[in-house]
């Protein structure tokens, strides 16, 4: 006999993004007690002497309905009214004033996007909210109880036509949302980590403050890839690329390191933890290399092609703006943008040592942890 898939790990959430503020993510941490997916077809039934024959116009506005209550005690997160509040900010008030703010300021309100993202039915969409009621029942006084109706907007459904796989891979709004997803988890397990400093110097005793400098140094950059990824629906490229490769080779070496550091430990506790830590790390760095696009630019050179001694007669290009007063073209192809993210030249020295397979690196861990001591203190994230 097969044995089911597990449910633990597959969790529902609501991600609010667009409207020039910061992204909100809400997990459901109580799996609602009532979901229901409706989806309808547009069809006009003729009836006739000789029987009934459909007119068929595709797939109706599909809804979804959730019902249930965010618990009381709570946990980290806060309690149950505070979860509560949370949800109805970033499902209903959130989505609304976002809008509102977004005609204010002459910006398209659609850039506003609401997505659910249902892991344990595999539904991932963006939706709209059209109602969210807040219930109250004598017999449960201390619970709130929620009921949500979204209408969706898009989803992975597809009309009648076969889509190319290829192309859907690259547009489908699922694999960055869920790499975002993913990094605001990291994120929240590193800064607890981080947060624990009695942990921190059990596991790596005289290192502990570098290790806090290297999850202190990973987090912001991380953050950054998930402005960016948000802001551009996954997609990295000019100023933005850069921010990726680094974010990418920073995991890569840190998680590097975090390895050597759990080999040369003696104590099994210690060893675990740290080695929790570098496949935390790992992980991140996985869903930056599969989780988003890395677009290429391809510059325009036509400015650099003059006219030709027979132009005049037989038409061509024009003069290049480019030939006199010895000004360099490549400064008007290549202009100079902000950089989101600096690394000095030893911090580049750091990472290439500290980037590979951790079974053939340096396993000299006060070697491994200057070469991360370069790395922290070389890398700026802009404001």
């Amino acid at each position: 006999m097969t044995t089911p898939p597990a449910q633990k790990d597959r969790p529902i959430s609501f991600y609010l993004t667009g409207g020039g503020a910061s992204p909100s993510l809400v997990d459901l941490v109580i799996r609602p007690e009532e979901l229901a997916r409706t989806e309808p077809s547009r069809l006009h039934i003729q009836e006739t002497l000789g029987g009934a024959w459909a007119d068929s116009f595709d797939r109706g506005v599909a809804g979804i309905t959730l019902s249930g209550t965010t618990g009381w005690r709570g946990g980290s997160a806060g309690s149950g009214e505070d979860q509560f509040a949370k949800l109805r900010e970033t499902v209903f008030q959130g989505w609304h004033d976002r809008r509102a703010a977004a005609i204010a300021n002459g910006i398209d309100p659609e850039d506003v996007e609401l997505f659910f993202i249902d892991s344990l039915d595999a539904i991932t969409a963006r939706v709209a909210p059209r109602q969210f009621v807040l219930q109250r029942n004598r017999m449960v006084p201390l619970l709130m109880k929620f009921h949500i109706v979204l209408a969706v907007l898009d989803d992975a459904g597809t009309t009648a036509s076969v889509a190319d796989p290829v192309t859907s891979a690259f547009s489908n709004p699922v694999r960055w949302l869920t790499a975002v997803t993913n990094l605001v988890v990291v994120d929240g397990l590193l800064a607890a980590r981080a947060a624990n400093a009695t942990a921190l110097s059990l596991w790596f005793g005289t290192q502990a403050s570098l290790a806090g400098s290297m999850i202190a140094c990973a987090r912001p950059v991380l953050a950054l890839v998930r402005t960016l990824a948000s802001d551009n629906n996954g997609r990295f490229d000019g100023a933005a690329a850069p921010v990726l490769s680094v974010a990418r080779s920073l995991c890569q070496a840190f998680s590097g390191l975090f390895w050597i550091l759990a080999s040369a430990t003696a104590l099994a506790s210690a060893k675990a933890a740290i080695m929790n830590l570098a496949g935390l790390i790992a992980d991140a760095g996985c869903t930056l290399a599969n989780g988003f696009n890395l677009l290429q630019s391809y510059p325009n050179f036509d400015a650099l092609f003059g006219a030709s001694n027979c132009s005049s007669t037989g038409g061509g290009r024009a003069a290049s703006d480019y030939t006199t007063n010895g000004e360099n073209p490549f400064l008007a192809m290549y202009p100079v943008t902000t950089n989101l993210i600096r690394v000095s030249a030893a911090a580049r020295a750091g990472v290439v040592a500290l980037t590979g397979d951790p079974m053939v690196l340096s396993r000299d861990p006060a070697l491994a942890c200057t070469y991360a001591g370069q790395i922290v203190a070389g890398i700026t994230v802009s404001a």
